[in-house]
């Protein structure tokens, strides 16, 4: 049998202040209109005789993000609307300094919103068989009417103790934030390097590094040299980059940015070249798989011997590439596992062969204690 959506359901679990409702409120996604800024899981049932990818849906606009397994044969998302819609972006030809919002910036409103729901089993090609999608679509209500209070970047702190990053070395900026209205909907940080950005969302949600879900103190686990650092540019020679941070409001108010500058030190040794220390938090096994991850995304992950470490991946490519892992629950992959750390190879090319796995403790000096090299399936 092939595989197929046979059934799409939708919740209303926070309202547009991102407050969570005492229970779940189903959606009828054919006549509701969600209101702007509010939460919703959507949960779709498959049937399929053969394993299937993550499912990927697509839309109008570049809309694009992935649903994970939660159980027997449904797959779910969580997304706060409209944003959680978009994967993180560039922008180019900066001015500086840079305030959003810019020429490019990707604003999104109220309206209908039409998705793909796409399948691709896991055992054919790179990307797996494309299957027929399910077409769906929402209707997001118009955000409120222009006014309120701005929010307030309070403060905002890299971390670093000498504002500079070694390649491969986890970092973990902070920013307070504070809004009379109690409306943000969003944290942005943009990475500039010259004259070009690439942005992400600053969570304040327990995910991406974040330590405290709703204390008003935004975060997202960084580590020198990944890819908001541009590293095809750098090779052997530092790089000064600036790491800017605006909050937006459901009225649409952005905040003053707040920024600060970093020298990424591609000029001296990444820590992955650090001999293992015996105090170091070991890896004790990883893996990389293409089946588990979304079509194109292998799924990373790693078991450390320590609750205190930050988890990374080196891709081994030329020039190489790193990135964070998370705690299972704690970043792209929404359902809580064991004590594994995992995250997803986003669709970039060359998908590296080998990754090299390593851990740093959270606090204090800068070590590795035992690494792991794994080699990712060949794709067929």
């Amino acid at each position: 049998m092939p595989a197929s959506v046979t059934a799409v359901r939708a919740f209303l679990t926070a309202d547009s202040h991102d407050v969570p409702l005492p229970s779940p409120q189903p959606i009828n996604l054919a006549s509701d209109v969600i209101p702007y800024g509010a939460r919703m899981r959507l949960e779709a049932e498959v049937q399929s005789s053969e394993p299937i990818h993550p499912l990927s849906v697509v839309g109008d606009g570049g809309l694009n993000f992935f649903m994970y397994s939660s159980g027997r044969d449904t797959y779910a998302a969580e997304l706060r609307l409209p944003w959680d819609l978009r994967l993180p972006g560039e922008l180019f030809d900066l001015p500086s300094p840079f305030s959003l919002p810019i020429q490019g910036w990707p604003a999104l409103g109220g309206g209908e919103y039409r998705l793909k729901i796409q399948l691709r089993p896991t055992t054919s090609g790179v990307a797996g068989r494309q299957l027929p999608t399910f077409d769906m679509s929402l209707r997001l209500d118009n955000p409120p009417e222009p006014g309120g209070a701005r929010p307030r970047i309070v403060s905002l702190s890299s971390g670093l103790s000498d504002g500079g990053v070694l390649k491969g070395q986890p970092w973990l900026p902070t920013a307070t934030v504070e809004d009379a209205d109690n409306d943000v909907v969003l944290v942005v940080f943009t990475v500039a390097v010259a004259n070009l950005g690439r942005w992400c969302f600053m969570r304040d949600d327990g995910r991406y590094g974040d330590q405290q879900a709703g204390d008003g103190i935004y975060s997202f686990l960084r580590v020198g040299g990944d890819w908001w650092d541009r590293g095809e540019t750098g090779w052997a020679h530092d790089l000064n980059a600036t790491f800017s941070v605006q909050a937006l409001d459901l009225r649409g108010n952005w905040s003053e940015p707040a920024r600060f500058d970093y020298t990424i030190r591609n000029s001296q040794p990444p820590i992955w070249m650090q001999e293992p220390a015996a105090d170091g938090p070991n890896i004790l096994e990883a893996a990389a798989s293409r089946p588990d991850g979304p079509p194109e995304c292998p799924l990373l992950w790693a078991r450390c011997d320590s609750a205190e470490a930050w988890v990374c991946g080196r891709m081994v490519r030329f020039p190489d590439e790193v990135l964070a892992l998370y705690p299972m629950g704690k970043g792209p992959i929404p359902f809580a596992g064991p004590q594994v750390h995992s995250t997803v190879i986003w669709a970039t090319a060359p998908i590296p062969r080998d990754i090299i796995f390593y851990a740093v403790p959270q606090e204090g000096p800068v070590k590795i204690g035992r690494k792991m090299a794994v080699s990712r399936p060949p794709f067929v």
